[in-house]
């Protein structure tokens, strides 16, 4: 993709894409789906397909992420998407296949049919740009190609994202690729590997997001836990983590869960920009990292029992939602048995109330409450996030 010219012959790239060790879950929202015909066109795809995901309307991709995303045609998205894909192959793979797992998202913005749109009020073109990564066990890998060649028909630019996903996929699997687009056009490509992007004490991560490993932590032992996914490290997140460490003399374990229970899972590239932008040393109580696959917080009281959770008072909230407790059909029976199996793990919780957020249900003798004159509170967290995230746009 990056390459030049036409390296492989395509029907033989598709050949040897067929017979790789891996299995693959491809997750394209529309433009670019004719990549399925290419792999199905003379049978044996079964060889590296497991599933093909279209989640075409936004309701469809949040279902699929398990969260809404603020951009369906977005890096962030692609790599999300890739993630997600890797995530289900885990799942489809059978239990005796030893090949390697591969997830794909590609998400893009195309020429509108009829050119309806096309030009903006300012004058400007509406851009059409090709977002693509893959996941693998140790690596995020994504690519972007902005069309500049505005004179393509759309079908054109659909056979365009076919084959960059074609390629992404060729790449993941070690063979060689082609180039997509001409000189007009304007790619670039970003990616994390694991024992490049991150530290040798991080080495075991692939093992904790296929679920081989619970958890890997680096940093201070502590019975003090900061769940969060920490997107965007605030103001608030300190102020909290110092306050929870002085007011219980131990230093704060941070945690972060790679797969959630309300938002995107996180692949190798967030993550590590993530981590960089965690407290340094012992400041604001920052005891370490630990990495998880615990969306819930009854997985969470499961796998560290006797542990104090510093939450603030909206996650509390969201803990008492019966949204993520859809076994039973009653807000009674589903919040107050997991609360009963969160008690019976020995589990506390460090409540930290919130500007304008009222606590959303009467609390058990688990809890304590740090009042707003304990600590200063800047506002919420995700609100923070949010608005970062429209200044990278």
């Amino acid at each position: 993709m990056i390459n030049s010219g036409i390296r492989i012959n395509p029907a033989k790239q598709v050949e040897l894409i067929k017979k790789a060790p891996y299995k693959a879950v491809l997750a394209i929202t529309g433009g670019g789906t004719g990549v399925f015909k290419t792999l199905m066109h003379g049978g044996g795809a079964s060889g590296i397909l497991l599933d093909g995901i279209i989640p075409y309307s936004q309701r469809s991709l949040g279902e699929f992420l398990g969260g809404m995303t603020d951009k369906p045609c977005a890096e962030n998205t692609a790599r999300q998407m890739a993630m997600a894909a890797f995530q289900r192959a885990l799942r489809l793979k059978d239990r005796d296949d030893k090949s390697q797992e591969i997830g794909v998202g590609l998400t893009c913005s195309l020429v509108k049919p009829g050119y309806d749109g096309e030009i903006r009020e300012d004058g400007s073109h509406r851009k059409h740009i090709i977002h693509a990564a893959y996941q693998t066990r140790y690596v995020t890998y994504y690519e972007y190609l902005e069309l500049r060649d505005y004179d393509r028909s759309r079908e054109c630019e659909e056979d365009m994202a076919a084959d960059m996903a074609l390629q992404l996929l060729a790449r993941a699997c070690k063979v060689e690729t082609n180039f997509v687009g001409t000189y007009h056009d304007a790619p670039g490509m970003a990616r994390s590997i694991v024992g490049d992007n991150f530290g040798a004490e991080w080495r075991e991560l692939p093992r904790v997001v296929i679920g081989d490993m619970p958890f890997i932590k680096s940093g201070q032992d502590s019975d003090v836990i900061f769940p969060g996914s920490f997107n965007l490290t605030t103001k608030n997140h300190k102020q909290i983590s110092a306050a929870a460490a002085k007011f219980t003399g131990k230093p704060v374990l941070w945690e972060m869960a790679i797969v959630n229970a309300d938002k995107p899972p996180i692949d190798y590239i967030s993550l590590s920009k993530r981590m960089h932008a965690l407290p340094k040393g012992s400041d604001d109580g920052y005891g370490g990292l630990i990495l998880t696959r615990a969306p819930k917080f009854t997985d969470k009281a499961k796998l560290f029992p006797n542990t104090t959770f510093v939450v603030g008072a909206d996650t509390w909230n969201r803990i008492c939602d019966p949204r993520f407790y859809p076994s039973t059909n009653t807000y009674e029976g589903s919040v107050h048995e997991a609360l009963d199996y969160i008690a019976s793990c020995g589990v506390k919780f460090l409540i930290f109330q919130r500007k304008d957020i009222t606590l959303s249900s009467d609390l058990p003798s688990f809890c304590s409450v740090i009042p707003l004159e304990e600590y200063k509170d800047d506002g919420n967290s995700s609100t923070a996030q949010r608005n970062a995230k429209r200044d990278d746009d």
